[in-house]
């Protein structure tokens, strides 16, 4: 009578191609669930070296296959030389795999005991001595992996499972994946023993004493039985220690999720605290969102605003403002203070100051557009009272320009205290009132308030330029080199004459004699000058300089033979000129150009005084200012004439 374990030993024996077919399935499953699974930002070591141990799987499960194939080609009688072919790769295999699963354990055992004990060279060491031993004994090579490497390496393996429990215990029990390393750490070393002490039958201890053969008769089934046991449990156990790294990714996934939504939150917390409005728009111009101060603002529900075209809320020029000119600007870049006008739900027209910016995406499209809106209704109220101060002293400097008469200079100077000083005390009170009530960053305020300082700070040099007008002070008579003068006058303005490109072309006469006057205000008459030619050329140009000696043989010069004129007819005098390369003068301004308070700039700070004063000052020298337009070219000339030897104080 058959007993059940012969049935059991004849089934096993008998379906060893299903065994091996099963046992290599088990590992290439394994090795393919490691490859899988996502680790690579995993802050767990074994993230870093699992991968040894699925190239184990995967090749050792390929090496069970061959076995398996084998089994097929002993039942099909194939040749021998194929049968020789498989061995090869057999071994090969076994070889490579056993490598693998020994450089895991290694790597296991020193991650987890966090030293380094043992280093690569002892894998080379035992992979030499393996090959070694297969060439020696050839007819048994495929036992030396098992002996040299699959056996170590099991064993490596089973110890670094435990101490990599023990090491991450607290973690491992938190998700209840301690059990999976006990288990695959049991059935890795079991396997490594059976796999690497059992082997095929050989003439020497202890392969003739512990092979495939007794193991058999033992205990009544093949090895591979229990090893593919052992393989199904080391697989099931590494595919539940992968869940360490869904854990984590589950867990780095729950912490973003509260980060947003944390961010989320105090963003909100932070635009509905901002006490201006703000709204957020999609690039096809809709609103997206509104805070509390827009509703205010606006007299809006923020339901009622979501989803509307931005035109519902904004005008300009009368007319609803369009997407298409909104996302037009947003496209050239961020907008600051652009005024506009907000409709309120009850059709209601607010001033306001508006400012976007584009929200950029990572593939650098704009994803959306902040829009922040300040209202500047106070703002328009305050600016119109500073405009009819303004204006009111324009009315004042109108006044003063109205004045054509030397005789009447002295009255007006006398009057302009009282005349322009109250409104002057008034403004400046109004300014200094406004510099402390009125937050700095409003732009409006701010231009409106140095509008006003200017004007200031122009009916000042009005009242200054009267003053130099009307004095007819003492001058400081010295020898002076005309030229000299000249020269230190143009240093005075060369960063002018830098920054509007002016080139200067100088001819002065080396042969000059030394003129008497007061260099001071001669170099205040050339500065006004320099000053006026290079105003003559905003695009750049030229200015030419020259001086010489010349004989007055011509009424026009200045000269005659009456008791007033300053030169007589054949005096020699210094002559200095100026001629710049603009537009020339009309001849219905020259008539005027030395009238008090006569100005083509008034719009530039002039006060027409200018060339008065500087004609006065030649008055003072005994000498002559001329200014005509040039013949032979566009431009104008001035002309200095000073006599050669002039009584001091004359």
């Amino acid at each position: 009578m058959v007993s059940l374990r012969e049935i059991f030993r004849d089934f096993f024996v008998q379906n060893l191609d299903v065994v091996f077919l099963i046992y290599g399935l088990s590992f290439v499953i394994m090795g393919i669930s490691i490859l899988a699974q996502p680790r690579r930002e995993s802050i767990y070591k074994l993230s870093n070296i699992i991968w040894i141990l699925a190239y184990f799987g995967i090749i050792h499960g390929i090496n069970e296959w061959l076995h398996m194939v084998s089994i097929i080609q002993i039942n099909e009688e194939y040749t021998s030389r194929t049968s020789y072919l498989l061995e090869i790769m057999q071994f090969a295999l076994l070889t490579i795999s056993y490598i693998f699963l020994f450089e895991f354990g290694r790597r296991l055992v020193l991650l987890s005991l966090n030293k380094k004990i043992f280093g690569k060279w002892i894998t080379v060491f035992l992979c030499a001595c393996t090959i070694t031993a297969a060439f020696t004994y050839k007819q048994n090579w495929n036992i030396w992996p098992g002996y040299f490497i699959g056996f170590p390496g099991g064993v490596l393996s089973a110890f670094g499972f435990i101490k990599y429990y023990y090491s991450n215990k607290v973690v491992l029990k938190k998700i209840n994946l301690n059990s999976y390393f006990l288990i695959a750490a049991v059935s890795i070393c079991i396997y490594g023993m059976l796999r690497g002490i059992v082997v095929p039958m050989g003439d020497f201890f202890p392969a003739a004493v512990i092979n495939t053969n007794s193991f058999l008769d033992k205990f009544g089934i093949p090895v591979q039985v229990p090893c593919a046991v052992c393989a199904i449990f080391l697989a099931w156990a590494v595919w539940n220690i992968l869940g360490i790294f869904n854990w984590e990714i589950k867990q780095s996934l729950k912490t973003s999720l509260e980060e947003v939504s944390s961010a989320k939150a105090n963003l909100d917390s932070i635009i509905n605290s901002i006490t201006d409005s703000l709204i957020i728009i999609t690039v096809d111009g809709k609103i997206k969102r509104a805070n509390p101060a827009t509703t205010a603002l606006l007299g809006y529900k923020e339901e009622k605003l979501i989803d509307k075209p931005i035109s519902t809320v904004f005008m300009t020029e009368g007319s609803m403002f369009s997407n298409e000119r909104l996302i037009e600007l947003i496209e050239k870049g961020t907008l600051r203070s652009y005024e506009m006008v907000c409709k309120t739900e009850s059709d209601n027209l607010i001033p306001v100051i508006f400012s976007a910016s584009r929200v950029i995406g990572n593939d650098g499209k704009i994803e959306g557009i902040v829009v922040i809106i300040k209202d500047i209704t106070e703002r328009k109220r305050t600016e119109e009272a500073l405009k009819n101060a303004y204006e009111q002293l324009k009315l004042y400097q109108s006044h003063l320009v109205e004045v054509e008469k030397l005789e009447t200079v002295g009255i007006l100077a006398s009057g302009v205290a009282h005349e322009v000083k109250n409104p002057l005390a008034i403004i400046l009170q109004g300014i200094e009132y406004l510099s402390k009530t009125i937050p700095q960053d409003e732009k409006n305020i701010s231009l409106a308030l140095r509008s006003v300082n200017d004007a200031i700070l122009r009916a000042d040099r009005v009242i200054k330029g009267l003053l130099d007008f009307s004095a007819m002070s003492e001058i400081n008579i010295s020898q002076e080199d005309v030229n000299l003068v000249i020269e230190n006058s143009l240093l005075l303005v060369k960063n002018y004459i830098t920054r509007h490109k002016i080139e200067v072309i100088m001819n002065l006469r080396k042969d000059i004699p030394p003129v008497n006057l007061d260099k001071n205000k001669v170099e205040q008459v050339l500065v006004n000058l320099f000053m006026n030619a290079i105003d003559a050329m905003p695009d750049g140009g030229i200015l030419n300089i020259r001086t010489y000696v010349k004989e007055l043989t011509e009424i026009k010069d200045g000269a005659g033979k009456r008791r007033e004129d300053i030169f007589r007819l054949g005096e020699k005098a210094v002559i200095a000129e100026i001629e710049d390369s603009g537009q020339g003068i009309p001849e219905s301004t020259l008539k005027k150009i030395f009238d008090p308070f006569f100005t083509t700039k008034r719009d530039k700070g002039g006060t027409g005084l200018g060339l008065s004063i500087a004609r006065n000052i030649m008055d003072m020298h005994k000498g002559k200012i001329k200014i005509e337009n040039r013949k032979e070219a566009k431009g104008t000339k001035a002309t200095l004439i000073f006599k050669i030897k002039t009584e001091k104080g004359a």
